[in-house]
């Protein structure tokens, strides 16, 4: 044990912690109130049934842990840092870490690896989870986690963030992605918040987001193909020119709902009314731009005189048989509105603008 209740170790600069010929195969290496000066890269890996346990410690260079049992409590990360867990019994670890470079989690044991079990930890470099076994990995559990980089995925299953009752906010000041390193299952966030104060999100997987959503700043970046699904039942907040949808969203389920859609710098919300099942699904997008020529403005309904130049939205029901009302907003940019009472919404129906009503 390196430090104990109140005592303290330090690791000079320059110097290295080596495990010895025999190994390290049972018990507890512990590091508690530890501080490495320095910078200078660390590998430790431990066999057997040890624990390895980090509590309020400071690592100023990269470091490299793998062990069968790995816990981090309140320890600050200054490098890269690698933690993986490769073997049986279940390991929570409290949380309140600061890690100020990239960091990867690896489960490849059979057993649990829960991070935050307690407290959100602080992540201002990029973070990979990785999980190669059978055994969960239960990412940003409890608490609010702040993610300020990249967040990577590669795991052989479906894995949930926040999944007790966490928080994932992203609080990036420099542009920020999500990714799948390789065959990923989808992953899901239980309760999101985009806080990127100057710059966009982008999804390079899709993800799903089940519990809550909240827009503060910045705005998702989607395709078809990287897409964000909203669960049944989510609850959604914030949406506004500063955070919005910029690209296809997804919603699952029964409720009336307003999808968070934007372009430009601006938010331009388009509403279903409630779904009968609990299984429906609506997709929708939001353009500030010419639909012209793809849908042309020459082919109306003879009781319509013009279809905006402006913008428009795409809205398609993915799944089920359904029918909901629409409702569309409009702004300053959507250009010509005096008169509410003389606007339609139209309907592209294969062949023309279709008359839907006001």
């Amino acid at each position: 044990m390196f430090g104990n209740s109140e005592g303290t170790g330090t690791l000079a600069a320059g110097l290295t912690i080596t495990i010895g010929g025999a190994g390290f195969v049972a018990g507890n290496l512990y590091f508690r109130n530890f501080t490495q000066t320095g910078a200078t890269a660390q590998s430790l890996n431990v066999t057997g049934t040890t624990v390895f346990t980090n509590y309020n410690s400071t690592w100023g260079g990269d470091l490299t842990v793998s062990s069968p049992r790995i816990t981090t409590r309140g320890t600050v990360y200054d490098g890269s840092t690698s933690l993986t867990k490769t073997s049986s019994g279940s390991d929570d670890s409290v949380g309140g870490n600061i890690f100020n470079s990239d960091v990867s989690f690896t489960n490849s044991s059979t057993s649990r690896m829960r991070l935050s079990n307690s407290t959100g930890d602080d992540f201002n470099g990029s973070v990979s989870y990785i999980k190669t076994s059978t055994g969960g990995l239960n990412p940003a559990y409890n608490g609010t986690s702040t993610y300020a980089g990249d967040i990577n995925f590669n795991t052989n299953t479906a894995i949930t963030l926040a999944s007790s009752s966490g928080i994932v906010e992203l609080d990036g000041t420099v542009a920020e992605s999500i990714n799948d390193l390789a065959a990923t299952s989808e992953p899901t966030f239980r309760r999101l918040v985009l806080n990127n104060t100057v710059n966009e999100i982008t999804l390079n997987t899709p993800i799903t987001a089940s519990t809550a959503i909240t827009f503060t700043e910045g705005n998702f970046i989607t395709t078809d193909a990287n897409l964000l699904t909203l669960n049944d039942n989510i609850s959604m907040f914030g949406a506004s020119d500063d955070s919005y949808v910029y690209g296809p969203v997804e919603k699952i389920g029964n409720d009336a709902f307003s999808f968070p859609v934007g372009d430009s710098g601006l938010y331009r919300p388009i509403s279903i009314s409630a779904p009968s099942s609990g299984s429906a699904r609506f997709r929708a997008r939001y353009y500030e731009q010419n639909p012209d020529p793809s849908y042309t403005y020459n082919l109306l309904d003879g009781d319509m005189n013009n279809v905006s130049s402006r913008e428009y939205w795409i809205l398609d029901r993915t799944s089920g048989t359904n029918t909901v009302s629409v409702t569309l907003s409009w702004d300053s940019n959507s250009g010509g509105v005096g008169s509410l009472p003389d606007l339609r919404v139209a309907r592209w129906d294969g062949a023309k603008w279709a008359n839907h009503g006001n």
